[in-house]
Formats: structure tokens, sequence, C-alpha cells
């Protein structure tokens, strides 16, 4: 996003596409393909879309496992509690 917003804030300072391509070491259609979605949606357009891969994460909200994980994670709770039985710690 960060490097959109800086691409229109070029253009605001009246630099030519040009300029901005060689700035931002960018190819020129690049520079335009930046400026097209401002010219149509203002700053709605800078957001970052949706993307493929893993899901972003927030703090607080939980993320799902993998089944193998969860397995795992079970087996290694299960044993914890048969190797502590009768110590102090249980």
């Amino acid at each position: 996003m960060r490097h959109r917003a800086q691409t229109l804030l070029y253009f605001s300072e009246g630099r030519t596409a040009k300029d901005i391509a060689t700035l931002q070491d960018l190819h020129l259609d690049t520079v335009y393909d930046r400026r097209q979605p401002w010219l149509q949606g203002g700053f709605a357009s800078l957001a970052d879309k949706p993307r493929s891969g893993a899901i972003p994460t927030q703090p607080g909200v939980p993320v799902r496992m993998p089944q193998a994980l969860t397995q795992v994670l079970h087996v290694s709770i299960e044993f914890a509690k048969l190797f502590h039985q009768g110590s102090p710690l249980a």
C-alpha cells in the first residue's frame, strides 16, 4: 500500500510517469496501473486486496490448526499427564 501511495504522491507533485518509474525502479506500465484505480476509486483504492495464501491472523482470533498437529499436541498432553502422575507437579 505504501508504494502505491508514494506513486500517487509523486503524481500530485507534478512528476511525470517516466520520472516516477525511474524513482521507484518500476516499469512505466506499473506506474500507470497504480494510478488507474485511484482515478476510478479515490482513497478506497489504496487498501490492499485479499490475496491467496495463508489466512492473515489477528490477535485474539483463534487459528484453526491442521488435524495432524492437533493430534500430535493431544498425544503430547496425554503423555505429559502420564509422566507427571504421582509427582508433586500433578
